[in-house]
């Protein structure tokens, strides 16, 4: 019943102008609404990416410049009359005590030689051969002990394998904690080898402990975008800093994917390699703010859409009772003309169109009265005539019977008879 009564209503003009007005309007509003979201959505890209582009190069500016201060520290103990001998200190040596003051003394020397900041290294250490030589420690309890056992270290093999070069290594190997569990980025590892040319079997380290709260205030001073965030992996993909906490699930979409998920938002990243040190700067920019934009010009398009759909549904029962108040008093004269009335006649409509229909209708009434009229008058003629000629021919037949009629009286005497039936026909 009701497929029936949608068909039925389909094929009636207020329903073929709804379902037009539908079809010409909403198929071109979606087509429009989603053009406008894709050119928006590239535009916002674009714009992204460039701005992350200046932000990666700031960011990358900013690290060349602070690591090459590291680098410069790093490369103090060179300099360093020890790691240019062939002098290797024995605990048990009578005289471990004094050389050990002497290479304090000479490293603290070269230290001040340098732009050391103790706002950014939170310990520093001079390792060889198992004897801590230098150290300047932030947590007394923490570090002693890692230098016990120091080859244990995740960065230790690491440190080796670079021969010289600086190796950067998180505070925490993402691949030892849970997949959720957040990384801890709030300080990261420098670790050097030094190598004695007079020496090659001897194993030097310098080793620092950054702090990242410097970083962070750095990060904030450049006015990156709105709602951004930027990490830092080594080589080996490891996160050495994040200014979003991260989770090791969260670092591996943002090491292989351009648009990643990370918390509980949509991100979009670029990767730039810095120029002098084995690491790979990461901005991302938060897709939250695309994504209820064009959430909003959806809505916005839509409520435009519904607002136009209720003005024309109110012009359409305006303009349908008007096209009604016309139909409906030909729909009448029709039923009149039906029920045999041919008297009748339209009145003048108020629309045009219908009005042009109403005086054929009219026209149409009046001709076919005149046909009629005519039809009629020639079948009374055609009757008349077609009497007239049966009384012609009747007429020759009544007189010549009734004169044999009159002769036969008279051979019968019968002159009273006779002379009824002359008077009656005369």
């Amino acid at each position: 019943m009701e497929h029936k009564g949608f068909r039925h209503w389909r094929n009636t003009i207020t329903g073929r102008i709804i379902i037009g007005f539908l079809v010409s309007t909403l198929i071109p509003t979606i087509i429009i609404v989603t053009l406008l979201c894709l050119q928006f959505e590239q535009n916002f890209r674009t714009t992204a990416k460039e701005q992350m582009k200046i932000s990666g190069s700031l960011v990358a500016d900013l690290l060349d410049r602070q690591f090459d201060n590291i680098n410069t520290i790093t490369m103090a103990p060179y300099y360093n009359s020890y790691f240019s001998s062939r002098i290797a200190m024995n605990a048990s040596d009578p005289d471990y005590q004094s050389e050990y003051l002497a290479f304090q003394d000479e490293m603290q020397q070269l230290f001040n030689l340098t732009t050391y900041s103790s706002s950014d290294i939170m310990d520093l250490a001079i390792w060889s051969d198992g004897l801590a030589l230098y150290h300047i420690l932030y947590d007394e309890d923490w570090y002693p002990s890692m230098l016990q056992n120091i080859t244990e270290q995740p960065w230790y093999s690491y440190t080796l394998e670079l021969k010289g070069k600086l190796a950067f290594t998180p505070a925490v190997n993402a691949a030892s904690i849970q997949k959720d569990t957040l990384l801890d980025t709030s300080f990261f590892f420098i670790t050097r080898q030094i190598r004695n040319i007079y020496n090659l079997d001897q194993t030097n380290l310098v080793i620092l402990t950054l702090s990242t709260n410097t970083l962070d205030a750095q990060l904030k001073n450049l006015n990156l975008l709105y709602n951004s965030f930027v990490s830092i992996t080594n080589e080996r993909g490891e996160l050495i800093y994040s200014s979003l906490p991260l989770t090791s699930e969260m670092l591996q979409q943002i090491l292989t994917k351009t648009e990643f998920h990370a918390d509980g938002s949509s991100w979009y990243g670029e990767s730039f390699q810095l120029k002098n040190y084995d690491l790979t700067v990461h901005v991302a920019h938060c897709l939250d703010e695309l994504h209820w934009q064009i959430f909003s010009i959806v809505c916005s398009a839509a409520a435009l859409y519904l607002a136009g759909l209720f003005v024309a549904y109110l012009l359409f029962r305006r303009y349908n009772r008007w096209i009604t108040a016309s139909i409906q008093p030909l729909l009448d004269t029709f039923s009149r003309i039906e029920d045999g009335d041919l008297e009748t006649h339209c009145a003048n409509l108020p629309v045009e169109e219908f009005n042009h229909l109403s005086v054929s209708v009219n026209q149409m009434i009046d001709q076919l009265n005149e046909r009629i009229r005519r039809e009629y008058l020639m079948t009374i003629q055609q009757k008349s005539l077609q009497l007239y000629a049966l009384q012609s021919q009747i007429q020759p037949h009544f007189l010549n019977n009734t004169l044999y009629c009159f002769i036969a009286l008279n051979q019968l005497g019968e002159r009273s008879t006779l002379n009824s039936a002359l008077y009656s026909l005369s």
